[in-house]
């Protein structure tokens, strides 16, 4: 989790950093002169037309926010969804597993099993012990 929120930052920041070096800042407008700030005296205009002044335009302008369309749309809806586990357990076949294994399940030979071939370990062996699980006939199995 802290690993996630680290990568996060690192990421915000480096977004950051690259709007700062997109966005130049604006230029500042420079002052019109007024009359106490020119020097000498002022001619005065007889004539009624407007004098023309200049216009300052932006040398850059920012580009529109980008808007992202999402991929997924999913609606609520007004019934709530349930989910209910369900736990399969296939039937074996009693005929499967051999009564002289009465606590696991092994099956009847062939193929004839050696302790390797099972997952199970000191487990109760009865008479005949058809793959001779209990080599020294102490009735446990596999025995560690």
């Amino acid at each position: 989790m802290k690993k996630a929120i680290v990568i996060l930052a690192v990421i915000v920041l480096i977004v950051c950093v690259l709007l700062f070096l997109l966005v130049e800042p604006a230029e500042e407008p420079t002052e019109e002169p007024t009359e106490e700030s020119v020097e000498g005296p002022m001619l005065e205009s007889t004539s009624t037309s407007p004098i023309p002044t200049s216009t300052v335009e932006p040398i850059f302008s920012p580009s529109p926010i980008p808007t992202f369309t999402p991929l997924l749309i999913i609606e609520p809806t007004s019934t709530p969804l349930s989910i209910e586990p369900t736990l399969i357990i296939e039937p074996t076949p009693e005929s499967d597993c051999d009564p002289a294994y009465p606590d696991v399940c092994i099956p009847s030979p062939p193929p004839d099993l050696n302790c390797g071939d099972v997952p199970y370990t000191n487990f109760r062996v009865l008479s005949p012990d058809p793959h001779r699980f209990d080599g020294n006939k102490d009735g446990v199995g596999c025995e560690n």
